[in-house]
């Protein structure tokens, strides 16, 4: 089915130019319709809607993205001077179609679609009988003629039967086409044009019974979104009254399952019942399997009802999903919405003036991070307790004993989880970077020392911060000391359960300590410790502890607490000052929607003149090593002998591959395996090209995600920003276009600045010096080509 609707929709809306406006053997007239809107015609009860809302403005708003990115120096003068026009793709493909310059709302007229109209797909329950679901494929006419005319050669007509029931006109299809299915229903009023798989719905278009329409719908009316190009709801609610129907079925599983314990344990061989019933006497104090069957038969009974309810009232409340999607030339979102009648709203939401101010104080690129609001106060009640105190009532029906559930029951009641930081901070902002120090390689003697300390274990590359709003020193201290004694009551607990029933492990015990002290003036210094003790010792030691330490160190900044976690010693935390945030992030922040609770940000453009730059460091420190090597090598003749003594004692390279002799008979160095060198860098080209994307790298871009919590709908809301995108493509290939392939002997120049003479011509039977490191990766390269 889902085939055959993609293959609709294909024919019917794309297949378009290739037919033309050719007159069909079948029109399809209109007829009376109460109502001229598909979503007051449309009956109630399909599972899942698609609209494309507004079919003019979601193609002009496409064009707008699309043209954004097309880098204009590349283009030919017509087509160049055509980009600066309103609608310039449309017009574009228009001519290259039909010829001549059409707007959007004309090339639709073509088609014979009306161009502020929407497409609707609906997908009902099968009918009874049938296997597959109904589909209805709702497309708002301009011109019935040249729809007919379209679909006459799209659909490939066999055979057309017109029924007609009064003023009720339904088309059955016949087609030649079999990737569609055998039977299609048309029906057309003034606007719409309704193709089917059902004869029953189309029927039902005309509303000869008083039932709701598709716009009725409690769910349809909360979930549609109009403003957005594209919109798809998934509504369980027509599903719901075949969970109510097998309701009592369903809630009689656990039944089922204990039939079936009972049966697997009767199939059990006396003699090793003998040896099971022993195991567990001797390790539980159960006298026998059949005892182990009625207690898990009493928590299968008495937990059933809380486990059932559990799913009654999810599937009772949930509404089910919907996504939209809205274009715009620079803003484009993505909406993921969860409707349940069980969703409460947030008791906060993030001030956007606060988080942009917040983002003052955060060190480092602010590359990504994310942000939450206060959330709800930590619950002291325990979920757990209405389950167990259920088990706990079956199991005194049954007279078993309630030992270990009467101590689950009272240690839950005082054990608790520790809570969140955002459930005691009005703001909390975390991110994570890389540390400045290894972001470059020009710092380093050799390109080797780089790589020899970014895989040192000791060294961390990434540093996480946090922000703290509406907090002080006192509550950041005791939010940490917490969550270690948590660690430490965590296996208290857990041995008093398995103790209960024999299991208990004395073998370990779990360590755990706090210190807070002062580190620098303003800043305030945590040492977290977490480990276990074994008690059994090994090699002559009676015990041996396991310890993990973490440093934390953390210091005001007017409104806010800055934590930072992941060095050893606070550099960057020490030297940070106040700076603003970039253009780019007030600017996608500003959108922030109303009731957000937690945002995650993303932005890239940036990143790519960091990395051009690290690059540009890597090729400097090569290029200096290499020269300062070559410098060193004193080679008097071409041949092996005289190359080993020459590279004696020499430290190599890494990058450094061997020596060979070329076929003029001079001496070429290698590197990075089949590379002469000396060579010119090719860095500084980049910079040239992407010399615009230096300028506005904190200017554009930038994407987020943003979780909204309101009455009934948990919505998950996408936002991105294309422009930074859109600029990167554009201005690149345009200072591309203009700096080579404009410029006469501009490729060939820029060539003999990239290629050298020798590259890729090695030979090894010329090499007369190997690197180690290479000299394998070489053979074997060889022996593959």
């Amino acid at each position: 089915m889902k085939k055959n609707l993609f293959i609709l929709l294909f024919c019917v809306l794309f297949m378009g130019p290739l037919f033309g406006q050719a007159a069909g053997r079948y029109v399809f007239q209109p007829s009376d319709f109460k109502s001229e809107k598909a979503t007051e015609t449309l009956p109630e009860g399909a599972v899942i809607i698609l609209s494309l809302n507004n079919l003019e403005e979601t193609v002009l708003e496409l064009d707008q993205v699309l043209t954004t990115f097309v880098p204009s120096n590349i283009l030919p003068p017509p087509i160049k001077q055509l980009l600066g026009q309103p609608e310039a793709i449309i017009k574009f493909l228009s001519q290259q179609a039909f010829g001549q310059q059409l707007k959007a709302d004309q090339l639709l007229q073509i088609f014979g679609l009306n161009s502020k109209g929407s497409i609707y797909v609906a997908f009902y329950p099968p009918e009874p009988g049938k296997s597959k679901p109904s589909l209805v494929l709702t497309i708002p006419i301009s011109n019935h003629q040249k729809i007919s005319g379209l679909l006459n050669n799209v659909l490939k007509i066999r055979k057309a039967e017109k029924k007609n029931d009064g003023d009720q006109i339904i088309w059955e299809i016949n087609s030649f086409n079999r990737d569609l299915p055998s039977k299609l229903f048309i029906t057309c009023s003034k606007e719409n044009m309704y193709i089917s798989t059902s004869y029953e719905i189309s029927k039902s278009l005309y509303q000869t019974k008083k039932e709701k329409s598709l716009g009725e719908s409690s769910f349809f009316k909360t979930a549609i979104q109009n403003g957005k190009n594209i919109n798809l709801l998934v509504d369980i609610n027509p599903l719901k009254k075949h969970y109510h129907q097998n309701k009592m079925q369903f809630q009689s599983l656990h039944q089922l399952g204990v039939m079936q314990m009972h049966k697997l344990i009767s199939q059990i061989p006396p003699e090793k019942k003998v040896d099971i019933n022993f195991r567990l006497q001797t390790q539980f104090g159960i006298l026998s399997i059949d005892e182990a069957a009625q207690y898990l038969e009493a928590v299968i009974v008495g937990g059933s009802p809380h486990f059932y309810k559990i799913i009654d009232d999810t599937i009772t409340n949930f509404q089910g999903i919907s996504l939209a999607f809205d274009l715009e030339k620079s803003i484009q979102t993505f909406e993921f919405n969860i409707h349940s009648n069980n969703l409460k709203p947030a008791i906060t939401s993030i001030n956007k003036t606060e988080l942009i101010s917040a983002l003052n104080y955060i060190p480092g690129p602010r590359s990504a991070f994310t942000a939450m609001s206060k959330a709800d106060p930590k619950s002291n009640k325990n979920e757990w307790l209405p389950f167990l105190d259920s088990i706990k009532s079956e199991f005194q029906k049954r007279k078993l004993d309630t030992k270990i559930l009467d101590k689950a029951v009272k240690d839950m009641g005082v054990f608790s989880t520790p809570g969140t930081l955002n459930q005691f901070a009005n703001l909390v902002v975390q991110t994570n970077y890389i540390k400045s120090g290894l972001k470059s390689v020009d710092t380093f003697k050799t390109f080797s020392d780089y790589l020899k300390k970014l895989k040192d274990a000791a060294n961390t590359t990434f540093q996480k911060t946090t922000l703290l709003k509406g907090v002080d020193n006192s509550q950041v201290i005791a939010f940490y000391k917490e969550n270690v004694n948590f660690h430490k009551k965590s296996k208290v607990f857990t041995d008093s359960m398995l103790t209960m029933i024999g299991c208990g492990d004395e073998d370990y015990i779990k360590l755990g300590s706090f210190k807070s002290e002062v580190y620098k003036p303003g800043v305030t210094k945590l040492t977290i410790e977490k480990g276990f003790r074994l008690k059994k010792g090994y090699f002559g030691y009676h015990e041996h502890d396991v310890i993990n330490r973490q440093y934390l160190y953390f210091k005001p900044m007017d409104d806010f607490i800055v934590v930072e976690k992941g060095q050893r010693e606070p550099t960057e935390l020490i030297t940070f000052t106040k700076r603003p945030a970039p253009d780019s992030l007030v600017k996608l922040l500003n959108l922030v929607p109303a009731n957000t609770t937690s945002v995650s940000v993303q932005r890239f453009l940036h990143l790519v003149p960091e990395f051009i730059d690290f690059l540009g460091s890597v090729e400097n420190s090569i290029h200096k090593e290499m020269n300062d090597f070559i410098a060193k090598v004193q080679l008097d003749e071409l041949n092996e002998t005289a190359a080993r003594k020459a590279f004696k004692g020499l430290d190599l390279p890494l990058v450094f591959s061997c020596l060979s002799v070329s076929d003029d008979n001079t001496k070429v160095f290698n590197i990075f395996g089949v590379l002469e060198y000396p060579r010119s860098k090719v860095i500084p080209l980049f910079k040239q090209v992407f010399k615009d994307v230096y300028t506005h790298k904190d200017k554009l871009g930038g994407s987020m995600v943003c979780c909204i919590k309101e009455q009934g709908v948990l919505r998950y809301k996408i936002i991105m920003s294309s422009e930074g995108a859109s600029h990167l493509i554009r201005s690149v290939v345009n200072n591309f276009a203009t700096e080579h392939m404009h410029k006469p002997q501009g490729m060939q120049n820029l060539q003999m600045k990239v290629v050298q003479r020798n590259d890729g011509r090695l030979k090894l039977r010329k090499a007369i010096f190997f690197n180690p490191v290479w000299e394998p990766l070489l053979h074997m390269f060889f022996r593959m080509r």
